[in-house]
């Protein structure tokens, strides 16, 4: 994450964007590579940039402005950067915390509940939001990773920390 991507979010917070349309763009964007390619480019003018945003975003809308801004900064590629601290910063402010959950067998409801409320417990926050992402690397065991925070818990760390004690002696 970049700290202009980090900044950009944080002006859409001020600005109170609605998420949903920001996501609904992201999602147009996403689907349409040409369109992101187009808009990344240098070669294409400011003022083409401008027009193709028009045509396909209702025009009147501030994310459409910030659209426009990110294409004359010449920092489209930021985009989905943008997008993603855009929504943690949101759910930052609405105290919900961001996790993800790497697994090998996916956990059962108590076991997430467990990891839940070590997090709100661990965190001081009220909510948590974990979002579960099979990895069999992981051997067994799981990865909780917050942030730049990791709590590693999976057979593959355990092995690599147990070779790094015998390595060190």
């Amino acid at each position: 994450m970049t700290q202009k991507a980090i900044n950009y979010a944080e002006v859409l917070c001020e600005l109170n964007i609605d998420a949903a349309e920001l996501s609904d763009m992201e999602a147009v964007v996403r689907e349409n590579p040409e369109l992101q390619e187009a808009l990344t480019c240098p070669v294409v003018s400011r003022e083409k940039k401008s027009e193709v945003i028009d045509k396909i975003f209702d025009g009147s809308k501030t994310t459409v402005k910030f659209l426009k801004v990110l294409c004359n900064n010449s920092d489209f590629d930021q985009f989905f950067e943008i997008c993603r601290e855009y929504r943690v910063l949101i759910k930052k402010k609405a105290d919900v915390l961001l996790a993800t959950l790497y697994y090998v067998t996916p956990p059962t409801e108590t076991q997430k509940k467990g990891i839940e409320d070590f997090l709100k417990k661990e965190y001081k926050t009220s909510d948590v939001e974990l979002t579960l992402e099979k990895k069999d690397s992981l051997i067994g065991g799981f990865i909780i990773k917050v942030g730049n925070k990791e709590y590693d818990w999976s057979l593959a760390g355990r092995c690599k920390r147990l070779t790094q004690r015998l390595v060190t002696r």
